[in-house]
C-alpha cells in the first residue's frame, strides 16, 4: 500500500502539469473524474491502514482537491468531482476493510 501512495504523488504532479499546459477550450472533466476515482480509492485504502500516517493522507487529499477545484470548468463541476473523490475514498477504505490487506510493517 505504501508503494501505491508513493506512486500516486508523481502522477498527481504530472496530471497537474498536463492540466495547466492544456488549452483553454479543452474539456478537463474526464481527466479530473479519472483522477478523483483512482486517487480516491488509493487514499481510502491508505486511510484504512494503521501504518500510513494520517497527516500524509490528508495532505495528499488536500492537494488533489485543490487540483480538481482549480481545474474544473465551474464551481458546480468541481463540487461534483470532489464528491466523486470522497465516494471513491470511502470505497477504497471499505475494500481494504473487507480484504484486511495493508502494507507490511
Amino acid at each position: 500500500m505504501n508503494f501505491r501512495v508513493n506512486a500516486l504523488i508523481p502522477g498527481i504532479i504530472l496530471l497537474s502539469f498536463l492540466m495547466t499546459s492544456s488549452g483553454q477550450g479543452e474539456d478537463r472533466s474526464p481527466m479530473l473524474k479519472g483522477l478523483a476515482s483512482e486517487a480516491g480509492r488509493v487514499l481510502g485504502a491508505a486511510s484504512a491502514c494503521p501504518n500510513i500516517a494520517r497527516p500524509r493522507i490528508a495532505a495528499l487529499a488536500s492537494k488533489i482537491t485543490n487540483v480538481i477545484k482549480s481545474s474544473a470548468g465551474s464551481a458546480d463541476e468541481g463540487a461534483a468531482i470532489v464528491a466523486l473523490l470522497n465516494d471513491s475514498e470511502s470505497e477504497g477504505a471499505r475494500s481494504v476493510a473487507r480484504a484486511v490487506v495493508c502494507a507490511p510493517h
